[in-house]
């Protein structure tokens, strides 16, 4: 989960949000969302550096929740790259603040190209929620 404050910075949700008051366009978040479900090559949505092989995850959910002022970008997926989460909700916000079009969201999953404007997000939004392992008893 990745939690985004839009409103005024306070002293109470700034050590575990991040304050973009511009993240406006949540029709367009959500719509670029869902063509994260699925599986897909995140190799544009990684560290370069990781040279990996294996850039194939599954993505089982990606919603947009909201609470008031925040908004939490939930991701349920089978496993991540390093900074993969960061990295997509970097271009989510860029959707939501009307930089980048959610079909070009689209476009980076079908070819592998990068986002014209790539960010990744600060850890200090980002909140593990919970981690679950299949029934390894034979």
């Amino acid at each position: 989960v990745y939690i985004i404050d839009t409103g005024t910075a306070e002293p109470f949700t700034s050590r575990w949000s991040w304050n973009l008051p511009d993240f406006t366009n949540l029709d367009g978040v959500r719509q670029a969302m869902q063509y994260f479900v699925g599986e897909h090559d995140f190799k544009s949505y990684a560290v370069e550096s990781a040279n990996r092989d294996d850039t194939v995850r599954k993505i089982i959910r990606a919603e947009l929740y909201e609470c008031g002022p925040l908004k939490m970008i939930h991701f349920i997926g089978t496993g991540f790259l390093y900074k993969m989460v960061r990295f997509i909700t970097g271009a989510m916000i860029s959707v939501g603040q009307g930089k980048t079009d959610f079909m070009e969201i689209r476009q980076t999953l079908k070819t592998g190209n990068q986002l014209k404007n790539r960010q990744v997000m600060p850890a200090k939004g980002l909140c593990l929620e919970s981690v679950t392992y299949e029934n390894l008893k034979k």
